[in-house]
């Protein structure tokens, strides 16, 4: 009995296993079932993700804003553009255009290409080859699409890029005097990318030319031609050109010994981070005088004094060592040259015009006496050691041979 039993418990064990491996079996088979519907689902969701991707992307491209070219015909602008001129379009939305001649006007009609709805300039509505537009300031060009926007900075340079003064005498007459004041128009148009981008300044003034004046005979022009001279400009007000503070007198520098053309403007910028208590400022400008291109040209401050130039306030002097003399003057023994009482007026005997000659003369006699370097009685007391060093250092550096007072030493 016993036996019969024990052989019962066995079959029913090993039932129970068989079922227990059956069970992990299924397990195991549902398990994978479940991980190939997992892959399956993780595939459904990448070409649902793909499917999208491919909708967002054809919606874009129904929905594309970008400006495609952008240029200037001389067809459609014949008195402005000499040649057909390609603009450049930026990627970071801004588009350079540099005509490559002078105009007196920078309203142009523009060709464009563009994906979108439509496409304004400065918020007006333009039509490619047939709208006139004003470029003389940056303009903001917008293309529009059903969902979204673009916007573009055009710029628009004439030329070279720099600001253009434009100077026309009464009859267009030549500059042949040079103590003579010439009528004449001017129009400054200054370039888009300086601080006051596309201010135009239009004013009757007096040209007069510095001398010497020089001329040259060409193979078209057997008479005498106006060469590149330097021109004082006089106004009948007190104006700002190029950002600079009002004055009623500004100088044209010809820049004829700067080969380079930068020598100059390089010592006038070590003179403004100096001690020096004044340099006067320049801008590079084209200039066109009576109809005739005559090239780059320095536009700034003249040498005067005034309460935005050279403050001498009440009891100062303006002093020049020059070899040609102006006004009222005076020599010394060591200085090659005369020097000449530029400001205030004076006459000779004038008290103001004995201690200035008094002064210098002790200047001078300290300088080459053998106490010359003490302090009470040599050069350091008449002398300012900080602006002078400077003085030296920048002339030394930009190599002026007009420096060792020969010429347009200012004191």
């Amino acid at each position: 009995m016993m036996m019969s039993l024990l052989l019962s418990c066995g079959d029913d064990q090993g039932e129970i296993e068989d079922r227990i491996a059956q069970l992990e079996q299924q397990g195991q088979e549902l398990k994978n079932q479940g991980d190939q519907l997992a892959k399956e689902g993780d595939q459904l969701q990448s070409d649902i993700d793909n499917a999208q991707d491919q909708i967002n992307q054809l919606t874009d491209q129904l929905d594309a804003t970008k400006l495609l070219s952008f240029e200037f015909l001389s067809s459609d602008n014949p008195l402005q553009v000499v040649e057909d001129t390609r603009a450049e379009i930026l990627d970071d939305n801004n588009v350079e255009c540099r005509v490559l001649n002078i105009m007196s006007s920078k309203t142009l009609i523009p060709r464009f290409q563009f994906t979108g709805k439509s496409l304004t300039i400065d918020g007006k509505n333009v039509e490619s080859g047939k709208t006139a537009v004003d470029f003389s300031k940056p303009v903001t060009l917008t293309i529009k699409g059903d969902q979204k926007s673009v916007s573009y900075t055009v710029y628009v340079h004439s030329y070279t890029g720099l600001p253009l003064l434009w100077i026309e005498t009464a009859g267009r007459a030549d500059i042949i005097k040079t103590n003579w004041y010439y009528n004449a128009d001017l129009k400054l148009v200054e370039g888009v990318r300086t601080r006051a981008a596309g201010d135009v300044i239009e004013a009757d003034i007096r040209i007069k030319g510095l001398p010497p004046l020089e001329y040259y005979i060409s193979k078209v022009h057997t008479s005498g031609q106006m060469a590149k001279n330097d021109y004082v400009l006089n106004f009948n007000e007190r104006v700002s050109l190029l950002d600079e503070a009002a004055d009623t007198d500004w100088e044209l520098s010809a820049n004829r010994d700067d080969k380079t053309l930068i020598r100059t403007q390089i010592g006038l910028f070590m003179g403004t981070i100096s001690q020096l208590n004044f340099t006067p400022k320049f801008h590079f400008v084209d200039l066109m005088l009576n109809g005739r291109y005559y090239g780059n040209y320095r536009l700034g401050e003249r040498l005067e004094v005034s309460s935005s130039r050279i403050n001498i306030g009440f009891d100062g002097y303006l002093l020049k060592i020059d070899e040609s003399t102006t006004g009222i003057y005076m020599s010394y023994n060591t200085l090659e040259q005369p020097v000449s009482i530029m400001a205030p007026s004076l006459m000779t005997g004038d008290t103001q015009y004995v201690y200035i000659r008094q002064f210098m003369n002790a200047a001078e006699e300290a300088l080459f006496s053998a106490a010359f370097t003490t302090a009470n009685m040599g050069w350091q007391k008449y002398m300012d050691i900080d602006s002078f060093v400077d003085w030296y250092l920048i002339n030394e550096i930009a190599k002026n041979y007009d420096a060792v007072f020969q010429h347009n030493c200012y004191m």
